[in-house]
């Protein structure tokens, strides 16, 4: 606005404000003076939220990385947990058990193993939006379905899934696989170029050990590899994710198993009477805890194991009858099996001695 369009106006407000109109607001110099100096405060505000953008950034990849050093550890321990409890059943098992929990082992507890160094090696490439869609991971349940797996984060604490801790409780463990978007892609290619150096090729090789890509079925050869997958990543995890395997102690399993046992019986708390395999799956995995100190896993739990299980000298006759005859009623349609013997069931796991129930 001109000054010879606002004299009356100012004058009007006295001497004073027409002197500052006249020789301060239209000095050109003033005017040049101002805008250098909303300049210089735009700029210093730009640059303050740039930090504190970045501050922000960076709170959250220190708090990821954090929560992942947290739970490498207990990763690694139920790797080598399953892994001594592989070695129980092929001492004691025919072709068709140890091919079953080899398989389970290798291309479940192995390649969610692998797929959580590789979603966190993503993280720390900044690949996740950038790359991260040139891979993908599928996983295959025992009903035979495949699904992708997009879970990146859960809803309450807005973790990655590479952060989750494990789940003690858990039994039956999908397939995992890693695929590439590219048309005919190889993923293990993707991941050597993605991650050029000791870092691409040595996930490649832990996913070319865990992926279940010529459906191989003979135990020999899943034997040598579930051998080969555990001592390349021991090797590895170092080089991969900048973290040691944690190798596990007397000290580390007791804390572990401790931690699994109360884990296990506040699932079967939380589970309904009416879920028949949910209740034997569970008093199962504590009771070859409480006897054999093995974290059993596995779709055959109820069945194959359960039947070394009972083997066991310190079931005694009553307990074994009632899981037989659980596991017995479960493979009809689970109508046959009474409130009792659920009950019995749930009195087996809470049972600090189970050696010492007897029955009737």
């Amino acid at each position: 606005q001109h000054y010879e369009s606002t004299t009356t106006t100012t004058t009007t407000k006295g001497p004073v404000v027409a002197f500052l109109w006249e020789h301060v607001y239209n000095d050109p110099e003033f005017t040049r003076d101002c805008k250098r100096a909303v300049m210089v405060e735009r700029k210093a505000l730009a640059r303050k939220g740039a930090a504190t953008i970045q501050s922000a950034s960076r709170t959250k990849v220190d708090r990821i990385q954090r929560s992942f050093e947290d739970v490498f550890p207990d990763a690694c321990f139920i790797l080598q947990l399953r892994a001594k409890f592989v070695r129980f059943v092929l001492k004691q098992s025919n072709n068709a058990n140890t091919t079953i929990t080899l398989c389970e082992f290798l291309y479940g507890s192995c390649a969610l193993f692998a797929r959580r160094m590789t979603e966190y090696c993503l993280f720390q490439e900044e690949q996740q939006e950038q790359e991260g869609s040139l891979l993908y991971f599928e996983a295959t349940w025992n009903n035979g379905n495949n699904q992708e797996d997009t879970t990146t984060t859960t809803t309450t604490t807005s973790q990655p899934i590479y952060c989750y801790g494990v789940d003690h409780a858990q039994c039956c463990i999908p397939y995992t696989t890693i695929q590439s978007r590219e048309t005919h892609g190889d993923p293990l290619r993707t991941l050597k170029d993605l991650f050029p150096g000791n870092v691409g090729s040595s996930l490649s090789q832990l996913w070319e050990l865990c992926n279940d890509n010529n459906n191989n079925k003979d135990p020999i050869a899943l034997t040598s590899r579930f051998e080969d997958f555990l001592k390349k990543a021991e090797e590895t995890c170092l080089t991969i994710c900048g973290l040691p395997f944690k190798q596990l102690d007397k000290k580390s399993e007791k804390n572990f198993m401790l931690a699994r046992k109360k884990s296990l019986l506040d699932a079967l708390e939380r589970t309904r009477d009416d879920d028949y395999n949910r209740v034997l799956e569970l008093t199962i995995m504590v009771l070859y805890q409480q006897i054999k100190g093995h974290c059993v896993f596995g779709s055959n739990v109820s069945r194959d194991i359960l039947v070394l299980l009972t083997n066991e000298k310190k079931i005694s006759e009553f307990v074994k009858r009632v899981l037989l005859e659980a596991s017995k009623a479960l493979e009809d349609d689970g109508s046959s099996l009474s409130d009792d013997v659920v009950s019995s069931l749930r009195e087996f796991a809470l049972s600090k001695d189970v050696s010492k129930i007897k029955g009737c």
